[in-house]
């Protein structure tokens, strides 16, 4: 055999496994920072304190000293109070930020102790690797949505944790699997992400190769969805 095009004649298995490790980590502790949020809100009643601020409170009399002026809108504040909506754009913002610095403390971990070495397009990684970490993130708020305790959603996030590792392609090839075990893989939210990940930091591959590009447009396709789905439960069950 010749030299290969991209990459070495011997590559390690650690080395095809990193990117997908990589992912999964970003993916999973952002649906660990956000799975509970809701839940835990609720269950301290921060979240129906939140809900009503801001709302104008019913006079308890109205004495010789009553004065209407002092429960106007105007004065006391809107009367809808807080919806539910703003309070989950709140919590995607600070728990962004998290994210994030979880992201970079797992890259520079990644780069400069274990020695990964990304040979090729390092900024277009780290953004395929914070969609991921959005995805994760508005995954976590929509089990905290649908779920009405913790356990439930500890236990949801258990469980869809083993079938990501085993059917994103992380440690073994998507093309090595059966066909219908392929078809259940593409379903999951990494395995596109990953096989960019490793086209583009293995083979210099640039955002406008399909196989890259689809990381990226899966990525954000599951961050709009798992958003959208968010609203909707919470509009349904008038939270």
């Amino acid at each position: 055999f010749k030299d290969p095009v991209y990459g070495e004649r011997n590559p390690s298995y650690t080395r095809f496994m990193a990117p997908g490790v990589i992912v999964s980590l970003v993916y999973f502790l952002s649906v660990s920072l956000t799975s509970t949020i809701l839940l835990i809100e609720k269950a301290d009643g921060i979240w129906g304190r939140t809900l009503v601020a801001g709302t104008c409170p019913p006079p308890l009399f109205k004495g010789p000293g009553f004065d209407p002026r002092r429960f106007t809108s105007e004065a006391v504040g809107p009367e809808r109070g807080v919806t539910a909506s703003e309070v989950l754009m709140s919590h995607v913002i600070s728990q962004m930020i998290q994210t994030f610095i979880q992201m970079v403390f797992i890259l520079l971990m990644s780069l400069y102790v274990f020695g990964f070495e990304i040979q090729y397009n390092l900024a277009l990684a780290v953004v395929l690797i914070a969609l991921q970490a959005m995805a994760g993130m508005t995954f976590g708020f929509l089990m905290s949505s649908l779920c009405d305790e913790i356990r439930t959603a500890n236990y949801f996030s258990l469980g869809v944790f083993y079938p990501y590792l085993l059917t994103s392609g992380i440690m073994w090839p998507v093309e090595g699997m059966p066909t219908v075990l392929r078809y259940i893989s593409y379903t999951m939210p990494g395995t596109l992400a990953i096989e960019s990940l490793r086209n583009l930091i293995m083979k210099g591959w640039t955002l406008l190769h399909p196989q890259v590009f689809g990381g990226f447009l899966s990525s954000i396709a599951y961050i709009v969805v798992q958003m959208a789905l968010c609203l909707l439960v919470m509009k349904y069950k008038k939270v």
